[in-house]
């Protein structure tokens, strides 16, 4: 044991108030021991306090950053108890059928179809009621457009845009009680579809077989030529390339109804032979590189006989 060892007879050896002093000396010992363990432990845990301040300057990862929040794009949400047509339509024949070339930002021949305000603002291009004066339905009817080599649009396709157009070309419309659009079909149930009539819409020329595009279609006898069905089958395909858009020739613009009636002489409703358009088609005068074909010619003579309606 220690009691009667040297350490203790050295103190006992000692003057009382060195043995005091020892013994302070000691405790301090003792307590510049502990701080440096302590301070060892905290350098070990990366702190000299062993307490991790954050940098004023670092990010702070556990606080949400005040980053902008991106804009959601708006989507087409229709009202309570309405169905989206327009959207439907969109989804299923438009976009996929049509917006590759008709969209920002450049859009071919100027024709932007990916909303349904510009859809609908384009003039001529859907008359709300009326299919056969939309160019829109006429040139999908009559396969000139989606061009050659893509798929035209299968019967089906077009009359579902036939029967929108029909209906007004409503962005959405009503349900009825058993949750159904509330649309009054274009044509009777059971009563099959013939070219041309009012109010049905056109089949292809043969039965199961699309017609070629750009193939003039003959009006049903009994029904007038509108001026849609002329522009989709004759001067759009034929002419406008050079009277219509931003350089029309010789002042001469095809492009809607109301530009071509608007020239003195041009057309003279019921009355082919006193006007100058049909005239210079007659004559081979215009088109100036590939006269039209006769069966064209002949659509424009009925266009303007039966009164040259819109």
């Amino acid at each position: 044991m220690l009691v009667n060892g040297p350490p203790v007879k050295f103190l006992a050896e000692l003057p009382a108030d060195s043995i005091g002093a020892f013994r302070n000396w000691r405790k301090a010992v003792h307590k510049i021991a502990i701080i440096l363990a302590l301070l060892s432990l905290a350098v070990a845990c990366g702190s000299p306090t062993g307490l991790k301040f954050r940098d004023p300057n670092a990010p702070n990862n556990n606080k949400p950053q005040n980053t902008p929040t991106p804009t959601p794009v708006p989507t087409a949400t229709p009202t309570p108890g309405h169905d989206p047509w327009y959207a439907r339509l969109n989804d299923k024949i438009l976009k996929p059928k049509c917006l590759d070339c008709h969209k920002q930002p450049q859009p071919k021949a100027d024709l932007d179809l990916s909303t349904y305000e510009k859809l609908v603002g384009t003039e001529g291009l859907i008359v709300k009621g009326d299919p056969e004066s939309s160019n829109l339905y006429l040139v999908l009817e009559t396969n000139e457009m989606p061009p050659r080599p893509n798929d035209p649009l299968t019967q089906a396709e077009k009359d579902e845009i036939y029967k929108w157009i029909k209906a007004g070309a409503p962005k959405e419309v009503p349900l009825d009680q058993n949750g159904n659009p509330a649309v009054q079909e274009p044509n009777q149930p059971g009563q099959p579809s013939q070219p041309g009539q009012p109010g049905q819409p056109a089949q292809p020329s043969q039965p199961g077989q699309p017609a070629e595009p750009g193939e003039p279609q003959e009006p049903v006898a009994g029904n007038k030529m509108r001026f849609g069905q002329l522009h989709a089958q004759v001067l759009g395909p034929k002419c406008v390339q050079c009277h219509g858009g931003e350089a029309v020739k010789a002042g001469v613009d095809l492009t809607t109804y109301e530009k071509v009636m608007a020239l003195e002489s041009l057309v003279v409703p019921g009355k082919p032979e006193e006007s100058y358009l049909f005239e210079v088609v007659k004559t081979d005068q215009m088109p100036p590189r590939e006269p039209i074909a006769a069966k064209e010619k002949e659509l424009i003579h009925r266009w303007i006989k039966d009164g040259a309606l819109k």
